[in-house]
């Protein structure tokens, strides 16, 4: 599908910003970035137009450190130093997250991750399964 973006604040990747610009994506690829007025002109015909007024485009964002399958693990014991918190929460409980815990956390932190504008993750989450994944996850407060 052709899609012109128009009458945004675009904001582009060359720390430049184009009140009232507009983005042309052709077949799902970004083709032009410009200002609406030329844009609506050279994109008048063949193209599904938004009205994103008020509205600001940016890039995606980029995550490079993440850890998916913890959000299973958000708010469990956050009150303590980094070290204490590792060891005497997390890593124990970790003892008991199964392949199904973690395709699970995974799906979750896809999905936040989409809705807070990231279009690359890079998860540095690492899971060896050493018992029987039947048992499931069970935190303890």
């Amino acid at each position: 599908m052709d899609l012109l973006i128009r009458d945004a604040t675009v904001v582009t990747g060359r720390r430049r910003t184009i009140r009232e610009g507009a983005v042309a994506v052709e077949g799902g690829e970004i083709v032009e970035v410009g200002d609406a007025a030329s844009m609506r002109r050279k994109y008048a015909r063949g193209y599904e137009k938004v009205d994103a007024k008020g509205k600001v485009l940016i890039p995606g964002f980029i995550n490079t450190h993440q850890h998916a399958a913890m959000s299973l693990l958000r708010g469990y014991a956050d009150d303590m130093p980094l070290d204490a918190w590792l060891q005497q929460r997390i890593w124990p409980m970790e003892e008991h997250v199964t392949g199904p815990d973690v395709y699970a956390g995974a799906l979750l932190t896809a999905a936040e991750s989409i809705m807070s504008g990231s279009t690359t993750v890079n998860t540095m989450y690492h899971y060896k399964p050493e018992r029987n994944e039947a048992e499931p996850l069970q935190m303890r407060v």
